[in-house]
C-alpha cells in the first residue's frame, strides 16, 4: 500500500482546505495517510488535533494515523525536570471561575488584583488542559500543556507574552526536545520561476504588496527582493543524544523520516517548503 505522511506545523496549516482535499483524495485512492501534528507551541496541540478531526468523517478519521510530537517520542528518554521548572498554582489564592466553551472551564488565581496564575480544566471530565503562570505584567510566563487524558505532556516558556522555549515530555515527565528561539530579521529574496506550482511564503505575499519591490529578469523568472521579514526559528536540542539541530526544519526533517516507510510521499505546508527543501533535495515533495 503506498503511503502519505502530511505534516502540519501550525494552526492555519491545519484549516487549509487544500490539506483536506489531498488527504481525501488520497483515502480514494487507497492510500496509507499519517499525519504529523508538529507545532513547536504545544499549547496549540490539542486545538490542531479538533479542527483536524472536525474536518472529516468518523469513517474517514478511523483510516488516519494522527500523531503529535509526545505520541512520536513518547518513550524516548530524556532529563528529570528540576523541583522548580513544575508550574505549580497556590490554590489559596482568591479564585475566579468561568466557562470558556461547552467543554473547557477556566479558573483564575488572583491576588491584589493581579492574576497570578490561570487553570483551564475539561469540564467534561475533569483533566487538566492547560496551567499558565502570569508575571506583574499580566503577561504569561510559563505553561504546562496537557494532553486529553490529563497528562503533562510539554512546557512553555515566554519573554513579554513571546514565546522563548518549548520542552517536549515524554511517558515519564522527562524532558526529551528543547525547542529554544532563534528567530531574527533577514533581509530575503524569492526567486520562483513563472510556472512554478510553489507559492511565496503567506508573510511575502500579504507584506510586499510594493510592485516596486518585484523585478522581472526575464519572461520566464520573477524575483522579489528586499523584502525584510522576520524569520520565527527554533534551535532543538535532543536531551538524549545531545545532538543539535540548528533549526527546527531540520528536525522536521528526522521526525518525517522517523514516521515513513522509504517509499512514503511527503506532503509539507506551502509555506514551509522553500526551507524544507533544502534538506530534500533529492526526494519529490508535495504541497497543500
Amino acid at each position: 500500500m503506498n503511503q502519505a505522511v502530511f505534516l502540519i506545523t501550525s494552526l492555519n496549516g491545519v484549516q487549509k482546505n487544500r490539506l483536506k482535499r489531498k488527504i481525501k483524495q488520497l483515502l480514494d485512492r487507497n492510500y496509507e495517510i499519517k499525519v504529523v501534528l508538529a507545532l513547536v507551541n504545544m499549547s496549540g496541540t490539542r486545538k490542531a488535533r479538533e479542527l483536524f478531526n472536525q474536518a472529516f468523517k468518523e469513517k474517514q478519521l478511523a483510516k488516519i494515523n494522527v500523531q503529535d510530537l509526545s505520541e512520536i517520542f513518547a518513550s524516548k528518554p530524556g532529563i528529570a525536570l528540576q523541583g522548580d521548572e513544575a508550574v505549580v498554582v497556590d490554590e489559596s489564592l482568591t479564585k475566579f471561575e468561568f466557562k470558556m466553551t461547552d467543554q473547557l472551564t477556566a479558573t483564575r488565581f488572583i491576588q491584589t488584583g493581579n492574576i497570578k496564575a490561570e487553570k483551564i480544566v475539561n469540564a467534561t471530565n475533569g483533566h487538566l488542559v492547560r496551567v499558565t503562570q502570569f508575571n506583574e505584567s499580566h503577561q504569561p510566563f510559563r505553561s504546562a500543556n496537557y494532553n486529553a487524558d490529563g497528562k503533562l505532556i510539554s512546557l512553555n516558556y515566554f519573554n513579554q507574552g513571546r514565546l522563548e522555549e518549548s520542552q517536549l515530555l515524554n511517558q515519564k515527565g522527562e524532558v526529551t526536545f528543547q525547542f529554544i528561539d532563534q528567530s531574527c530579521q533577514q533581509q530575503l529574496t524569492y526567486s520562483l520561476g513563472s510556472s512554478s506550482v510553489i507559492k511565496l511564503p503567506a508573510a511575502v505575499r500579504l507584506t510586499n504588496d510594493n510592485e516596486s519591490n518585484n523585478k522581472v529578469v526575464d519572461s520566464q523568472m520573477e524575483i522579489v527582493s528586499q523584502f525584510s521579514q522576520e524569520i520565527r526559528d527554533f534551535e532543538v536540542l535532543d536531551n538524549e543524544t545531545f545532538e543539535q539541530y540548528q533549526d527546527v526544519f531540520k528536525f522536521y526533517i528526522m521526525v518525517l523520516k522517523q514516521c515513513a516507510d522509504s517509499n512514503a510521499d511527503f506532503y509539507v505546508d506551502m509555506d514551509d517548503n522553500i526551507r524544507l527543501a533544502t534538506y530534500l533535495s533529492e526526494q519529490l515533495i508535495f504541497n497543500y
